[in-house]
């Protein structure tokens, strides 16, 4: 199975805006991340975990979103995607198409549509 198959749509958000926005657009949106842009290129990511340890305060989302971004293809594996979100202990992975933003895959996905009953899943 491919990254492509069960991939959903990126929710995105600019760089500098204010935090107040991201929280707003992860509240509305019912969504644990947003992928920060700047001129259509991908930045970092910004988590309700990130907005929650900085509650309250005026800055914009570029201060404290996390710039290492660890990404994949459209047609990379699912199973590739399992190994970095349990490696890394991350939530969400960017999936990129040629040089575009085309989506993300989440752990939720993952166990969705690929984990059978019984599978350990980012427990190690």
């Amino acid at each position: 199975m491919e990254i492509k198959d069960i991939m959903k749509p990126a929710e995105v958000i600019e760089g500098r805006s204010p935090l107040s926005e991201a929280a707003r657009k992860i509240v509305k949106k019912n969504i644990g991340s947003l992928i920060v842009m700047d001129k259509g290129v991908m930045k970092g990511i910004v988590t309700k975990e990130d907005l929650l340890k900085h509650f309250g305060k005026d800055i914009s989302v570029d201060e404290i979103m996390t710039k290492k971004i660890i990404s994949l293809t459209v047609e990379d594996g699912v199973d590739k995607a399992r190994e970095i979100l349990k490696n890394n202990r991350i939530n969400v992975i960017p999936i990129i198409e040629g040089d575009k933003l085309a989506g993300i895959v989440t752990g939720r996905e993952i166990i969705k549509n690929y984990c059978e009953p019984g599978d350990e899943f980012l427990l190690s």
